[in-house]
């Protein structure tokens, strides 16, 4: 799972992959990092530079090939009213065109051990954050680790035995 946050990592700041966002009036990912409660409290951890991508992961290895469930924390700062009465709501839902963007581009990426990414679902979170929160989850194969203990014992099978030789038993004589 290395190779691919810094995969994440990577592919986000490119140039190519920012210029994609700025291209389309909209902010690009400015800090990414694993997810630990960054959203729910802003003074436990540096400052982070808005918009964030926080990534989590769960593998099931019960799954043959393995499955990385994956849960990507899209955090923003959402300064224009997305009401109703809102009399430019464009200008305000702009960030559905971002999530859009990050979607499109986490389904890009693919390392040695996970597959393309699979869109599940995706959430917009109601809960009391400190910045609004967008989760959109995935599911790839994984195969970066076997469930299976590695050993040094081979399998194979005995065709056919020959037995060359005599047995000799001895008796005991009692008098």
């Amino acid at each position: 799972m290395k190779n691919l946050y810094l995969k994440i990592i990577d592919k986000f700041n490119r140039i190519e992959t920012i210029e994609r966002f700025t291209e389309k009036g909209l902010p690009y990912i400015k800090t990414i990092d694993l997810y630990a409660g960054q959203d729910y409290n802003e003074s436990a951890f540096e400052a982070h530079l808005f918009p964030a991508l926080f990534v989590k992961w769960s593998i099931d290895y019960l799954q043959n090939p393995p499955s990385a469930l994956l849960t990507f924390r899209v955090c923003w700062e959402q300064l224009r009213d997305t009401s109703s009465l809102n009399e430019t709501p464009e200008e305000a839902l702009r960030f559905m065109d971002f999530i859009n963007l990050v979607d499109e581009v986490l389904k890009e990426i693919e390392t040695e051990h996970t597959s393309k990414f699979t869109l599940l679902s995706e959430e917009l979170n109601i809960e009391d954050t400190i910045t609004d929160t967008h989760s959109l989850n995935y599911r790839c194969s994984y195969t970066g680790k076997s469930k299976i203990a590695k050993t040094n014992y081979q399998a194979g099978a005995i065709d056919e035995v020959q037995q060359e030789g005599t047995i000799f038993t001895t008796v005991d004589v009692i008098s």
